[in-house]
């Protein structure tokens, strides 16, 4: 997946293609951690045998090969990105997998070259923050939708309920001297806010829009680990660093080291989060 800022102010430039690797290495881990928000996001849009799935933004595929455990092989789903080396390891993963009914892409989700009312459900797992014209996008899943079909996406939630960006921003401003911003500017939590995804459905056209909180638990079994996952693939983190010299990004990611070390315990390392499961009707 890959975005440019985005239209509401935010303006942090998020790129993905070159984390494809460390992210399908490390999807078992994240896999857990969104495991009850994705099953929700599977439930809310519907998604069963033989059903007709596309999968935006869809990263190095982890949610499209729930999907396609879903669907069977009677069914479709098709897992798109912008990012060629994204797409690229949603092939191999569906190839290791030996799943038929799963097919990657490349495609920009603000401009889907697909048929209308080509898909029974469309899903989003932590992209939808990411576009630059999110509105456009919106209207572009919902006309490639059959009528009455449900799109359901994941996004995170407000800052006070993600300590991963909470916590860990505010370290590289420190550290690169960057100027602080208020933590909902931050793209990766732009559509935290209370009503923002629901009004941003509404607009779209989408009917009955429905917002639900899942908590999240990131589990690994040290702080270590966790920053390792951070530097390989946490990319609203470290853009945050980029420009900055090698001496400001060694202060940065010691002090990261330290803050991630309080939610390592004697059972391993736990790091609480919070999403948001949105779901609109065609």
């Amino acid at each position: 997946m890959r975005a440019s800022s985005s239209a509401d102010g935010n303006d942090e430039p998020v790129s993905w293609g070159t984390t494809a690797r460390a992210r399908r290495h490390w999807d078992r881990v994240r896999d857990a951690q969104l495991a009850p928000a994705t099953e929700l996001m599977l439930d809310l849009a519907g998604v069963v045998a033989g059903s007709r799935v596309l999968v935006v933004a869809a990263g190095a595929g982890a949610e499209a090969l729930a999907a396609a455990r879903r669907v069977g092989p009677s069914g479709l789903v098709l897992a798109t990105d912008v990012a060629p080396a994204m797409v690229r390891e949603a092939t191999e993963a569906a190839r290791e997998a030996g799943y038929t009914s799963l097919r990657a892409q490349v495609m920009d989700a603000e401009r889907l070259n697909l048929e209308p009312a080509s898909f029974d459900a469309v899903i989003s797992r932590l992209g939808l923050m990411f576009f630059p014209h999110l509105d456009r996008a919106l209207r572009g899943i919902r006309r490639v939708l059959v009528p009455g079909g449900k799109l359901a996406a994941i996004v995170y939630s407000s800052p006070e309920r993600n300590p991963i960006f909470s916590l860990l921003a505010p370290i590289v401003w420190q550290h690169t001297g960057a100027r602080p911003r208020p933590l909902t500017r931050l793209t990766v939590l732009r559509l935290g806010r209370p009503g923002l995804l629901e009004a941003a459905y509404r607009r779209a056209g989408f009917s009955d829009p429905r917002v639900q909180a899942v908590p999240i638990v990131l589990r690994l079994p040290s702080a270590a680990d966790c920053l390792q996952l951070v530097q390989e693939t946490v990319v609203p983190i470290t853009e945050l660093l980029a420009g900055a010299t090698r001496a400001e990004s060694e202060a940065t990611w010691t002090e990261v080291g330290r803050v991630l070390y309080q939610f390592e315990g004697p059972t391993g390392f736990a790091l609480p989060g919070e999403v948001l499961v949105g779901t609109g009707t065609k």
